[in-house]
């Protein structure tokens, strides 16, 4: 891979080249004008988001923006490209097309969640999506019983709740209360077709303004992946900061826009 040539490398806003493989990050082009240390920081940054991101189908790249920074980390060549906010990524991207694609490992198949109430969501969700056919799924939290009508990812709300936020809030209360939280699947003879509500809105993934993720949830797959990127980003994210994370797949079509820290 020659790079020596790339017109990024002596673009406005450009401070650092980095490559990775799974035994690290290494620097290929460094700006005299890049700090050294803090941008090898932020390149290992992002491929920490890249990796959380890969839990996402056809993810490729993730691009990060904030105040001061653009930054963009790729499978295709293994690259991550540091910046300023003016950096012109529309320069870097064309590059890495058709380069050889770096695996990253993760941990385990799906991420997992420190936050059991969270975990315990998952694992509804989980449970609202096998069902093949129309069933109805009772919810046992703490000292109320939730009835909901579910179909391959959509439910309906049938008693006990008004909306899947109030469901959300009362198995993470239950959960942090130490209370049981439990269910059956019950059979049920009335038709499933336009339900209302998908896993998305039991997760707090839906469209809540200019703070939501730009994805449709429509299996586990898409939930775990957002969730993932989600945790990775808070993990170092600073509060004045907002940070805007964006995920493409290897054709650079959008599949995530993420904004976090917006004032």
């Amino acid at each position: 891979m020659n790079i020596e040539d790339w017109p990024i490398l002596k673009s406005r806003g450009f401070l650092a080249l980095y490559s990775f493989t799974q035994k690290g990050v290494f620097p290929e082009s460094v700006s005299g004008a890049a700090d050294v240390a803090l941008i090898g920081q932020r390149a290992e940054q992002s491929v920490e988001l890249l990796r959380a991101a890969c839990y996402l189908p056809d993810a490729c790249t993730v691009i990060v923006r904030t105040s001061d920074r653009t930054s963009v980390a790729t499978l295709q060549g293994g690259l991550v490209c540091e910046g300023d906010q003016s950096l012109n990524i529309g320069l870097f991207l064309p590059k890495t097309r058709g380069l050889d694609v770096v695996e990253l490992e993760q941990s385990s198949e799906r991420p997992q969640f420190d936050d059991l109430g969270l975990q315990t969501l998952l694992n509804i969700c989980e449970r609202i999506e096998r069902c093949e056919i129309a069933r109805v799924i009772r919810l046992r939290i703490g000292d109320k019983e939730i009835s909901i009508q579910a179909h391959r990812g959509k439910f309906d709300i049938l008693a006990g709740a008004k909306t899947p936020v109030e469901i959300s809030e009362l198995v993470k209360g239950a959960v942090s209360a130490g209370e049981q939280v439990a269910y059956s699947v019950g059979e049920t003879d009335s038709e499933a077709s336009n339900l209302q509500y998908a896993l998305q809105d039991l997760l707090g993934l839906g469209d809540q303004g200019e703070e939501s993720d730009r994805v449709e949830v429509g299996a586990m797959s898409d939930a775990y992946g957002v969730l993932s990127l989600r945790h990775a980003a808070q993990n170092i994210k600073k509060g004045e900061i907002n940070l805007a994370i964006e995920v493409r797949d290897s054709s650079s079509k959008v599949i995530l826009r993420s904004n976090l820290g917006r004032k």
